[in-house]
């Protein structure tokens, strides 16, 4: 009895236990099925985003910058593989710089000195960097030069040091392009000139790339990587001509140095379309390192200067002269006054004009033509234009009126932006209103004073008086290419029209007869050339200073059909020779002479004058009887001196017409001369010692400048010349 009850107690806690268990493993699988319904349905969406969140990982992929080329495909702006060289303490002393765990760089001595003599960096200051925490660069743009010394040292532990591979910018030119191109920072991002301007298109947009990783950052298998969004960079066509620029440039350096001036601008244009063909000016900077000075003397005027002082001189440097730098135009400002005149119908060829030296008809005011000592006389348009008379373009500008003299003055540009591809243009300082055209506004402006313009304004504006009447946008961009795509073009853009054909035919026969009679130093062989002349004072404080100018010397070629156009400005000529047409002129004339062949605009067989039965005396009182007889010549007209005993070195001292006068062709004009004392003759030198030289210097308070050992054999001004006041001989020396 016993037994069974025991064996029923027993059955009856196995039957518990398999209901324990039953209800247990029930109530699991109940929970195990809820909570694969709850991942899998109810909050299944949201688990998905959030593992896909994990397990994702985006990125943006930067663009190589795009190329910048020239017209016909040169090169200008190009990528180089460059490196960054980075030191990082944790690499180097195998943990966190604080803490005491054994490892890292095995050389820690050695590798601070090779380090230091491969990359010139201080050896305390790399032990400084290693010192501390943070991964620190120390060498921008390494070349591969450098960095192959790594190899050269063979075995080596270089722990700590890391070199990061990248893209440097690169002007092969160096300070050719300087103001066009402009400069980019560390980032490839454009900080100025084209660069900047065009720095979208050069970049594009970057891509975004997302690719399924683990927690190592390994791509999931069979997990793919897609792109998305982005466009490809663009390279810049510019309009500028690479063989032009080069020949801009070298003549502008020949005459910052034959004039011993301050600067010297150019810009060659097409005036037909507004194509900037080159743009050059003196005041370089190198734009593979835009932050450095440009030679010892401006690294020696640094090595003081503050860090903010350091911002305005680099500034300085980057200006360009021709875009955001204002001057006041002188005399090149006329064919502005001219052209309005004539369109309005307030002057002709019939106009009667005079000068008699000054306008003093305005209350306190004297106003002076440059030859106030010896007037112009009776002028007409074209030889008041061609002998650049201040007080007959006074006379012109008063006939014109204030009102209708504003609208062309703003009509052609000036006051406003020309809206080049080139940061920091200016828009000039000109009157605003009708209340700003006072009496003496009205006729300083006339001739190109009181008025602020950029080199840049000028250009448009005689393009505009000489290509049918078009105030053009001036273009430097012309076009975004991807590879042999045309992403974008830039198109001809006319801004107004402010002229009638007719009076731009007529200003370019105006502006030749300018060349031929008053600026021959401009003129190109086998070339019909027209242009204008300016001499400009530089106001300072709110006064001119004294012996500075600016000459400046804009022409277009060929006159009957112009295709080149080019302004030349020297600023603060040193040579004691301030006029546009004697300073500028020449440059002109050298950069026309290479430019014309090279655009294959070919010389006519045979180009005359486009002088009529007219001529205009010209101005050769104070000339000696050689120098005055050759530029009477060089206008074919005749002369006979009323004194007998005349020599070559005679000086003219009057002229019968008066200079400026118009006469007919076979006019016959009189000269009257003295003859030079024998203390008003420089005299001859050739065959001196030193000593006689320096006596006979001082006997006529001259100045020598002495070079050389023995006697004269070459003295600067010829025996015989007149001797001007604080005149200066250069005498050379050698042994006989």
């Amino acid at each position: 009895m016993i037994k069974k009850q025991n064996i029923k107690t027993k059955n009856k806690l196995n039957r518990t236990r398999v209901l324990v268990l039953g209800l247990f493993f029930g109530c699991f699988s109940l929970y195990v099925l809820y909570t694969l319904f709850s991942v899998s349905v109810l909050r299944g969406e949201d688990l998905k985003k959030e593992a896909l969140a994990q397990w994702t990982k985006s990125y943006k992929v930067k663009n190589s910058r795009g190329e910048i080329f020239d017209r016909d495909g040169v090169k200008l702006a190009v990528n180089i593989p460059a490196y960054n060289v980075w030191l990082n303490p944790k690499e180097y002393n195998g943990s966190n710089a604080s803490s005491n765990v054994v490892g890292g760089n095995e050389n820690k001595e050695q590798f601070i000195q090779k380090v230091s003599e491969i990359f010139n960096v201080d050896s305390d200051e790399i032990l400084d960097i290693l010192s501390k925490d943070k991964r620190r660069k120390i060498v921008q743009w390494a070349d591969k030069e450098t960095i192959d010394k790594l190899e050269e040292v063979g075995e080596f532990d270089w722990k700590g040091l890391e070199v990061e591979e990248v893209q440097r910018r690169f002007y092969p030119d160096g300070t050719l392009y300087s103001h066009i191109l402009g400069f980019t920072n560390i980032d490839q991002i454009g900080l100025s000139g084209v660069e900047f301007s065009m720095n979208e298109s050069l970049i594009g947009k970057p891509e975004t790339v997302i690719k399924m990783t683990d927690s190592y950052n390994k791509v999931l298998p069979f997990s793919q990587e897609k792109t998305f969004g982005g466009s490809g960079y663009g390279d810049v066509v510019l309009t500028v001509s690479d063989k032009i620029q080069r020949i801009a440039d070298k003549e502008a350096k020949k005459a910052l140095e034959e004039n011993n001036a301050k600067s010297v601008s150019v810009i060659v244009m097409n005036p037909t379309n507004g194509d900037i063909l080159a743009m050059s000016d003196t005041n370089i900077y190198d734009n593979n390192n835009p932050r450095e000075p440009k030679d010892e003397a401006q690294r020696e005027e640094w090595k003081d200067k503050t860090d903010e002082e350091m911002v305005a001189e680099w500034q300085k440097n980057w200006n360009n002269l021709n875009v955001n730098v204002l001057y006041e135009p002188g005399s090149t400002f006329k064919t502005v006054t001219l052209a309005a005149a004539i369109e309005e119908g307030a002057a002709d060829d019939s106009t009667e004009l005079f000068c008699n030296g000054m306008v003093t008809d305005i209350p306190g005011v004297v106003l002076r033509c440059v030859r106030w000592q010896n007037p112009h006389g009776r002028l007409n348009i074209t030889s008041a234009y061609a002998e650049s008379c201040n007080v007959a373009f006074i006379q012109i500008a008063r006939l014109l009126g204030k009102e209708k003299f504003l609208k062309y003055i703003q009509a052609f540009g000036f006051g406003e932006k020309s809206g080049i591809y080139l940061n920091g243009e200016q828009s000039g300082i000109v009157p605003q209103t009708i209340n700003d055209m006072t009496p003496v506004t009205l006729a300083t402006a006339s001739y190109g004073q009181g008025v602020a313009v950029t080199n840049l304004q000028t250009v448009m504006a005689t393009a505009a008086a000489v290509n049918g009447g078009y105030l053009l946008r001036p273009r430097i961009v012309k076009q975004i290419k991807n590879g042999e795509e045309i992403i974008k073009s830039f198109p001809v853009e006319i801004r107004r029209k402010v002229i009638s054909k007719l009076t731009s035919d007529k200003m370019r026969e105006i502006m030749e007869v300018a060349v031929n009679q008053g600026n021959k130093l401009a003129r190109v062989e086998g070339y019909r050339i027209g242009g204008k002349s300016g001499t400009a004072m530089i106001p300072e404080n709110g006064k001119y200073l004294e012996n500075k100018y600016v000459a400046s010397f804009v022409g277009v070629a060929p006159i009957e059909d112009p295709k080149v156009l080019t302004l030349v400005s020297v600023e603060e000529p040193g040579n004691g020779i301030p006029y546009g047409g004697t300073i500028a002129g020449p440059v002109f004339s050298k950069i026309m002479s290479q430019i014309l062949p090279l655009m294959g605009i070919n010389p006519e067989t045979q180009v005359q004058d486009k002088e009529t039965a007219q001529k205009i005396v010209p101005d050769v009182i104070g000339l000696t009887l050689k120098e005055g007889a050759e530029k009477l010549g060089e206008v074919g007209i005749r002369f006979h001196i009323e004194e007998t005993d005349v020599m070559e070195n005679s000086i003219i001292e009057k002229i019968e017409p008066d200079v400026g006068t118009v006469i007919v062709d076979n006019r016959i004009v009189k000269l009257n001369v003295r003859n030079l004392k024998p203390e008003e003759e420089v005299p001859n030198f050739m065959g001196l010692t030193i000593e006689e030289a320096k006596d006979l210097a001082m006997k006529r308070n001259l100045t020598v400048h002495i070079s050389g050992e023995g006697v004269c054999i070459l003295q600067s001004v010829e025996a015989g010349s007149e001797i001007k006041e604080g005149m200066a001989i250069d005498l050379n020396f050698a042994e006989d």
